[in-house]
């Protein structure tokens, strides 16, 4: 295996671990606090433990008090230059994940972090035997 292609899988590992992490916050903040959607973004966007994960920021920086939430992750999660340490499924899960968020009431929320956060493991468990 090259060099470049092993640090790709240690990239995408260490997003999709991040990712993990960042489903458990959410469904930590959820469960324990009321906090509105942007504030939410807000605080996954100073947690220096999602370094990998720029589309927090690109999606923090695109919202405004009339925006469309959905209309902004699409957007994001479709703009390759930001999305470079994912593949294609990995894409699909987070759209899937955002595009429930903030949608339901709290049973709802959680079981939506639950879902994603299973999906999420099992892909961190694959890319863990590759490397």
């Amino acid at each position: 295996m090259t060099l470049h292609l092993t640090k790709q899988i240690k990239s995408h590992t260490v997003s999709i671990r991040q990712c993990v992490l960042m489903i458990e916050n959410i469904e930590i903040q959820i469960n324990y606090s009321n906090l509105k959607l942007a504030d939410l973004i807000m605080n996954l966007s100073v947690n220096s433990n999602y370094n990998n994960l720029d589309f927090i920021h690109e999606i923090k920086n695109r919202m405004t008090d009339i925006c469309d939430f959905d209309s902004i992750c699409n957007e994001v999660f479709n703009d390759l230059n930001i999305m470079v340490t994912f593949d294609d499924e990995d894409i699909e899960l987070l759209k899937g994940f955002f595009s429930g968020f903030g949608k339901s009431d709290v049973n709802g929320q959680l079981l939506n972090c639950k879902t994603y956060k299973e999906f999420f493991k099992h892909k961190l468990l694959l890319l863990e035997s590759q490397e």
